[in-house]
Parts: structure tokens; sequence; C-alpha cells
């Protein structure tokens, strides 16, 4: 089998849909000792983080924007290496090709929209309503084109099923998983030395802002002012953080009597996932207050690292966290400071969403999701 897969998300600051398509195609080269894949790529020193072999091709492609990548650059390049089935990893806009194509969704675009909308206040101009219309359009229109739609989550699935309108037997549940072994990491992670490194004895509060609006980053300082106020002294430390995102972190945190104790560490590009295991497992609690997500990456890493975990009843996160988790309103700054409270005090409720953490990480595998993607993209192939 000849795959041709778009894999212009395996970018240096790789984040979920850049790790599902490097760790779905490493499995799959790895299982499929003939499989052949031709993979579309942005950047010519990113090949070396495609598996190496000589089944795997990398093919540099040029950037303008996404509805020129999907109608005219993926296009051609189906033409000119004829595969026998074309792979796209992500959610997207494309012309009809001419060969059969599965597309994973990962998410829900227009909740994503509107959980953007919510935090920055106010409303879309009506040149942004008609683009985001017609995208939303073309690209329900490219799902509905796809032989095989492999979806993140049930949560997804349903809005696929339902609001796509795809059919059902063209439907498969194909998840995430931690984006790297952060069990196996875990287990070598040294916390006091960790935790003194950032000058965080007594332990601290993880959190994200990599400056996507649905994270809800906003809330985490109103949170981390009552966890303060109910005498706890575990320090906040903000991870994920952009370059151009510094400026905004630091600007929400300003007025608060501690916000000089704030710990912040830039985004960790791929290859740094040994000091993305180090800031997960030497967490005391990692709270995670999104407005929407299909998956939850980060949910399931923390709690693959034996990190109890605090995090948003929205989206897709109750079905993939399940029983490791405590639930919260993520715009009720008071409710997640009373269950991260509830964590911090009360050691036997750690231990159990450690326990109950480690087993529901367990239960996403990479191999687990090639093995569904490669059989999907073969039918495909035999027809």
């Amino acid at each position: 089998m000849h795959i041709l897969m778009d894999g212009i998300h395996l970018v240096v600051q790789m984040k979920g849909v850049g790790r599902y398509a490097l760790n779905t195609l490493e499995q799959m080269v790895r299982l499929d000792t003939s499989l052949q894949v031709s993979v579309l790529s942005l950047d010519e020193a990113l090949f070396k983080t495609i598996p190496q072999c000589n089944r795997v091709k990398s093919i540099h492609v040029g950037w303008r924007n996404h509805l020129w990548h999907g109608f005219k650059t993926l296009p051609m390049w189906v033409k000119q290496v004829r595969p026998d089935v074309v792979f796209i990893p992500y959610e997207t806009t494309i012309a009809r090709l001419n060969r059969p194509y599965a597309m994973v969704c990962h998410d829900i675009p227009k909740k994503i929209r509107e959980a953007q909308k919510r935090v920055a206040g106010g409303s879309l101009g009506i040149k942004n309503r008609l683009y985001y219309w017609w995208d939303d359009l073309l690209m329900r229109r490219s799902l509905r084109g796809a032989e095989r739609v492999f979806c993140n989550s049930e949560y997804v699935g349903e809005w696929v099923r339902k609001e796509v309108k795809v059919s059902g037997s063209r439907i498969v549940l194909a998840p995430c998983a931690p984006g790297a072994d952060f069990f196996h990491l875990s287990q070598k992670v040294n916390v006091q030395t960790v935790r003194e490194r950032l000058g965080t004895p007594e332990g601290y509060i993880l959190a994200f802002c990599t400056g996507d609006l649905r994270e809800n980053f906003g809330v985490v300082p109103r949170v981390y002012e009552r966890i303060v106020g109910s005498g706890f002294k575990q320090k906040l430390v903000i991870a994920g953080v952009h370059d151009d995102v510094r400026g905004l972190v630091k600007s929400s945190l300003f007025g608060f009597r501690w916000h000089d104790s704030v710990r912040i560490v830039p985004f960790l590009e791929s290859g740094r996932e040994k000091e993305l295991a180090e800031l997960y497992t030497a967490a005391s609690v990692y709270i995670d207050p999104s407005l929407q997500e299909g998956f939850g990456m980060q949910v399931v890493e923390a709690m693959a690292c034996g990190t109890p975990v605090v995090c948003s009843n929205r989206g897709a996160l109750p079905e993939v966290a399940g029983n490791a988790a405590l639930f919260v309103d993520p715009e009720d700054p008071q409710d997640i400071a009373s269950a991260v409270s509830k964590v911090l005090k009360d050691e036997g409720l750690q231990a159990k969403l450690r326990n109950y953490g480690h087993d529901r990480a367990a239960s996403f595998s990479w191999e687990d999701t090639a093995k569904v993607i490669h059989k999907g993209l073969g039918q495909l192939v035999d027809g």
C-alpha cells in the first residue's frame, strides 16, 4: 500500500495535530513492513522527525494558506505521486481528489470559534462571519467526501454524524494518546530536584497558555488568587508559553500581589518530551479550564505522569478523562479553586487520582490508533 500523507503539521513547535500525524506514521511504518509513505512537509529541516527508512519519502512543499494548500498543492501532488490512498490527519478544506482519501477530525471548528469569541468578547465583523461560514461549508463538504473519517473522540464523532451528515459506517474512532511515553519518562523524574530548579520547593499548580483563547487562561489567575487566599503555599507554573504570548501572560498576572513568584516556562519543542514529563510529574495538580476540546492531550499526558487533574466539564474532556479527574465549570473560578483545594489537602484523593489517571492514560495507545487507521486505509485500497 502506498499512502500520500499530508504532514504540514510536522513543525518544530509541534502541537496535538502534529504529534498525531507523527506518532501514527511511526507506528504504521513499524506495523506494516511493506508500507510505502510519501509525506508532504513544509520544512526540510523537519524531515529528520519523520521515520528514517527507505519506505518513507519526504516531499517539501510551500505554503500560502490552507485554501491554496487544499485546492492546489495537495491535488497537484496526488496527481504526481499517484498513491493508492490519501491520508489527511486533520480536518480541512480540500478539492476533489482523483484518489480515495481519509481525513481525521480532531475537533469541532464552529465550537472552537464560539469558545474563542466567548473569551475575547464582542462580535465578528460581517467579512469574518462570511469567511468562517464559507470555510465551514467547504470543510464539511470535504469531510463528507472522505471514504473514512477518523475521529478523536465519540464527542467529535457524534458531531460528524449528526451535523456534518457523514454516514456512521464511514466514521471510525481513532483517538489521540499521550504525545510521548510519559508514564516511563515520569518514573525517572526526581520531583524535588525539579521543584527546586523552579523555585517551588512546596510544589506547584500547573497550567498551560499557548495563546489559543479557548484555553480560557484568563480564569487561572483568579483561581490562584483564591488558592493563595486559602493559605496554600504551592506556586503557580504556567507552561507552553510562546514568545509572542509572554507579554499577555504577564499582563494578566499584573496587579496580583504574588505575580512576581509565578514561574513561566516556554513552549517545549519536539524532542524535549523529557522536560515536559518533568513539568507534569513534579506538579501538585494540573488544571485545564478549556472551553472546548475534541480530545485533551495535555489532560491525558498529565494523567500518564501520575499528576492529579482538575479539568473542564466541557467538550470531550469528561469522556476522555473518565473517572480520573475532578470536573469543574471552567467559567467559575470558585468552583475550580474549590476542586484544586480539595486535591491539595487530601492525600487519599491525590493517590486515587494518580492511580485512576495511570489506568486511564494507558487505555490510549498510538499503536492501537495506528492499527485502526492502517486497517481503514487498507479497506479503501482493497475496495
